[in-house]
């Protein structure tokens, strides 16, 4: 990975994960010069999960891990957590509770959190990014989005163009978690090309899915 001089790489984790096996893989980024951006696997499409995640980050042990590199390390609460139909009412009361557990627990790195509908809801972002910002005591808090939108190549990009505006003129912190990709949720075609493009002319950072093989390719 780190041949490709890609600057982050995200941690796919899991609550199984014992805290020294952790504390070698971020070392090991740091030594290829990549930020380390660990993320928690266990919550997919299902937001009730994010406190067991939670759970996991706040172990004592876990935060010792997380200190010794403060100077880096991200913290993204939960991959892609809640599926469809989250109200704005549970998003922010789930992600409020947990940003005050991680911050009590002495946790000090940008907390990262991903929309709901499986990281697709960028509109439900819109209206909640502020407040969940302003909860947090350090302020300091990223957003992110997976970006496999359904649709014709017209609407997709028009997507695409949408969400890129509003986070320029809004100032939104937020980046793409997963994607630009060549497929989209259904496993068509997306054009992939010209959301590079376009974010790379609107200066946001983004992460592909995946190092190894894609989704249900073994």
């Amino acid at each position: 990975i780190a041949k490709t001089n890609a600057n982050v790489v995200r941690l796919v984790w899991d609550t199984n994960g014992t805290p020294a096996a952790l504390d070698t893989l971020i070392q090991l980024t740091l030594q290829n010069k990549m930020i380390p951006y660990g993320e928690l696997h266990g919550a997919t499409g299902n937001i009730s999960a994010v406190p067991a995640m939670v759970d996991y980050w706040v172990r004592p042990e876990v935060v010792s891990v997380i200190k010794k590199h403060e100077k880096w390390f991200l913290l993204n609460i939960a991959n892609e957590a809640g599926g469809s139909g989250v109200s704005d009412a549970t998003f922010l009361s789930t992600n409020q509770t947990a940003i005050t557990r991680i911050r009590n627990a002495g946790i000090n790195v940008p907390i990262i959190i991903d929309g709901t509908q499986w990281a697709m809801n960028h509109t439900q972002l819109w209206r909640t990014w502020q407040t969940l910002q302003e909860h947090d005591p350090l302020h300091n808090l990223m957003f992110s989005i997976h970006s496999y939108y359904d649709g014709s190549d017209t609407s997709v990009k028009a997507t695409y163009d949408a969400i890129a505006a509003k986070v320029v003129a809004d100032s939104i912190p937020i980046h793409i978690g997963e994607g630009p990709t060549a497929i989209n949720a259904s496993c068509a075609a997306a054009p992939y090309e010209y959301w590079m493009q376009k974010l790379q002319e609107n200066d946001i950072g983004w992460i592909t899915w995946s190092w190894g093989k894609a989704n249900n390719q073994g």
